[in-house]
């Protein structure tokens, strides 16, 4: 029902929902009914609950009129969990948007939970002009390059990175080799000063 009842509120914030807004039937007696329930959804609350609890106000107001409900719009309440649930919470809403303040405020703290929270932007990539002037194998190959302006870098590899094996493989034979080389900033714990130091981590290679 949950699934269902949300479903219905994202479809009807667009306006999508094929029900004529002006007919007045059992619908109407309905969403008077419901437009009370919902001053008591104002309170802070998950999604789930905040849902659920919408999908009681619904409910509730639908039982006096299951027959009609049924008979004009083929809606079963006891099958709410289902396909009728959706159907209902769909005309309802649409009756809804018309007729109670108090919905659209709720349909849009829905549609704002149920978005996906901010990716947060990686670490800048880098990039410097130089050769390489020497090669440091130890636990992660550590390459040096020196840039036209005389400044070295000290680029640890820790990931695969295209070209690079032109460096990796023969390390000895490496100094001197120039390209554009991308890097990112990245923290790591050092054991030996028991604190966090600044790397520079290579990403790109183009020779």
């Amino acid at each position: 029902m949950r699934k269902s009842l949300f479903s219905l509120v994202c479809v009807m914030v667009v306006g999508l929902l094929p029900v004529d807004l002006h007919a007045q039937d059992v619908l109407d007696a309905i969403a008077r009914d419901v437009c009370p329930c919902l001053g008591d959804l104002s309170a802070p609350m998950g999604k789930d609950s905040l849902t659920m609890k919408l999908g009681v106000c619904m409910l509730q107001a639908s039982m006096p009129h299951q027959k009609e409900l049924k008979k004009k719009y083929g809606v079963d309440l006891a099958r709410f969990d289902g396909e009728s649930g959706e159907k209902l919470g769909g005309l309802i809403a649409v009756k809804l948007i018309t007729s109670c303040p108090d919905f659209m405020p709720l349909a849009m703290r829905l549609a704002e939970d149920d978005a996906p929270p901010p990716v947060a932007p990686g670490p800048a990539v880098r990039t410097v002009h130089g050769s390489v002037q020497e090669v440091t194998p130890s636990q992660f190959l550590t390459i040096t390059v020196r840039t036209e302006d005389g400044r070295t870098y000290d680029l640890l590899l820790l990931d695969h990175v295209p070209n690079v094996e032109q460096i990796s493989q023969d390390p000895a034979k490496a100094r001197g080799f120039q390209g554009k080389w991308g890097y990112e900033e990245r923290e790591f714990f050092d054991p030996y000063t028991r604190s966090y130091r600044t790397y520079r981590v290579l990403r790109t290679l183009e020779p």
